[in-house]
């Protein structure tokens, strides 16, 4: 059993990077699964509520914060390490809610980029604009 366990958390370090928005509704069912959050909760229902929890518990902020600062270095150089997945699967209440902020940032984020093309073809067509 415990070779399984070794073998299986090598693959994890070795898999491919999954999308940030695949992560976060995994966290969503785990959650709801577990009975931590409400059933009709979706992705930017619960990130509101991880804010507000953020506000409310400091310790909790921390946790959440320690996963966010963990994460981006995991990003920064290349994935992550046995010692940090373990770590993971320790704090993974704290996981779960930060990979639910860093999907709503990233939508967040796309959403402003097309946006501003958006604004920058409709210059490009509409040479002049005419007020009132």
């Amino acid at each position: 059993m415990r070779e399984y366990e070794e073998r299986r958390l090598v693959e994890a370090i070795q898999s491919p990077r999954l999308d940030n928005k695949v992560i976060a509704e995994a966290s969503l069912a785990y959650l709801t699964k577990e009975g931590i959050v409400p059933e009709d909760y979706s992705v930017e229902t619960l990130a509101r509520a991880i804010l507000y929890l953020i506000m409310l518990d400091e310790s909790q902020a921390k946790s959440i914060a320690d996963i966010l600062e963990r994460w981006m270095l995991w990003s920064q150089f290349g994935g992550m390490q046995k010692v940090q997945l373990d770590l993971l699967v320790k704090n993974k209440l704290s996981f779960c809610y930060a990979s639910i902020l860093v999907a709503v940032v990233q939508q967040a984020n796309a959403t402003e980029s097309t946006l501003g093309s958006d604004m920058l073809e409709s210059m490009r067509l509409w040479r002049r604009v005419r007020l009132g």
